[in-house]
């Protein structure tokens, strides 16, 4: 398995939020009006704290409602989604996108990798 990500140390924000708020969210950042999973906000800064550098990718925000709910829906297991989402999101972070074919077929193929190398299934291939 090719190496993913960075040899330095990162750090980022995770926020759980309700309906409410992910939906306020995504209406402001992506002019959505709709509840959504998860939100990814890449940052450009590092964070120098006591003498520590932080590598900072940014903030990812999680609504347990709707990904509970949306692994239900898919009949996923509910820990496997939620690791799902919090890597799919963390390559946003990363400046993964999903825009066209390529850079989808690039983003999920290192989603997969992830996942099994976690010892969960593709998440790109189940039976609803």
């Amino acid at each position: 398995m090719k190496k993913i990500f960075f040899s330095k140390k990162i750090e980022i924000t995770i926020r759980l939020v309700d309906i409410k708020e992910i939906t306020y969210l995504n209406k402001k950042y992506r002019r959505k009006n709709i509840p959504t999973n998860v939100l990814s906000f890449p940052s450009t800064e590092n964070i120098n704290i006591k003498h520590k550098f932080y590598n900072y990718i940014g903030d990812i925000i999680l609504c347990p409602n709707y990904i509970n709910k949306e692994a239900l829906l898919l009949k996923k297991d509910r820990l496997e989604h939620w690791a799902h989402m919090v890597i799919h999101s963390t390559l946003h972070l990363l400046h993964y996108t999903h825009n066209n074919k390529k850079s989808r077929n690039k983003m999920q193929n290192i989603e997969k990798e992830i996942m099994i190398k976690l010892g969960f299934r593709n998440p790109y291939k189940y039976h609803i």
